[in-house]
């Protein structure tokens, strides 16, 4: 996979232009509504052969509105509801598209949107009123026992855990806290953390270097890759296909 297809996956444009396929390629008798001018104009191209080319659909505006016209043939006999993973990871403005799902979400009753982020706060301030969940709260359990267990179950680790177990007890607080629910995070953390502990790091400094970690996984990935030798950082990036 190319990094211009990547980066259109991670784009609003590619959200939306995913969104109307996937819904439309079950129901193509929705496509005329969905897209009127396009419909015609093109309809009016093939019956007279013209050999035109299709009118480019890639500006957000456009797909915007033609989703918007999707959701506005839902009714008592065609109803819809959309999943939207990882809001916040779309490029682009997020408090633009929050607004636009909410509005669609308040407009027309016979769609329902469900979606997921991290809890940034302006997505905090714009779904207030809906009805949502905290996925840090139902992980928060599975989180701690699962760094628990990671720490004690090395020789070096639990060692330091034994002798300072009231600053291990605020380490494991502090990385449950900063995971805000993201096992994938907890996973990479405790493991650099773990490291380090083997290198000879005490307890203070273990501390203050989870303190430097970024919180979110992009950041947190970069921070890895900076960490690698540069040997093998052309080799990195190969893998990553961050090249």
């Amino acid at each position: 996979m190319s990094v211009d297809t990547l980066l259109l996956q991670r784009s609003q444009i590619g959200l939306f232009r995913t969104l109307l396929y996937e819904m439309l390629k079950g129901q193509p008798e929705l496509i005329p509504g969905v897209f009127p001018e396009g419909w015609e104009r093109q309809s009016h191209l093939a019956a007279n052969d013209l050999g035109i080319p299709p009118k480019d659909w890639s500006s957000l505006g456009q797909l915007q509105a033609a989703f918007r016209n999707l959701i506005q043939l839902a009714g008592p006999h065609l109803r819809f509801c959309v999943f939207i993973d990882g809001l916040d990871e779309y490029a682009g403005n997020a408090e633009d598209v929050a607004e636009y799902i909410e509005e669609l979400a308040d407009v027309w009753e016979y769609t329902k949107f469900c979606v997921s982020s991290r809890p940034w706060p302006v997505f905090a301030s714009i779904f207030e009123d809906s009805p949502g969940l905290r996925v840090r709260d139902l992980t928060v359990d599975d989180i701690r026992l699962f760094v628990h267990d990671r720490f004690t179950a090395h020789r070096s680790t639990r060692r330091l855990f034994q002798y300072e177990a009231q600053k291990a007890q605020s380490l494991a607080r502090e990385i449950t806290q900063r995971a805000a629910g993201m096992f994938l995070w907890v996973y990479l953390v405790v493991k650099s953390l773990i490291s380090d502990v083997r290198d000879g790091t005490d307890m203070s400094s273990l501390y203050c270097r989870l303190c430097s970690l970024p919180v979110d996984l992009e950041h947190l990935y970069s921070h890895i890759l900076e960490q690698i030798n540069e040997d093998y950082k052309e080799e990195s990036s190969r893998i990553f296909q961050m090249f």
